[in-house]
């Protein structure tokens, strides 16, 4: 279970971090 929130959460920040490296910020 915590793996998996683990997961999510990476998800979550790639989700964030990736339209933030396409705009050049």
């Amino acid at each position: 279970k915590a793996t998996q929130e683990f997961n999510s959460l990476l998800l979550s920040i790639s989700e964030i971090d990736l339209p933030v490296k396409r705009r050049g910020y």
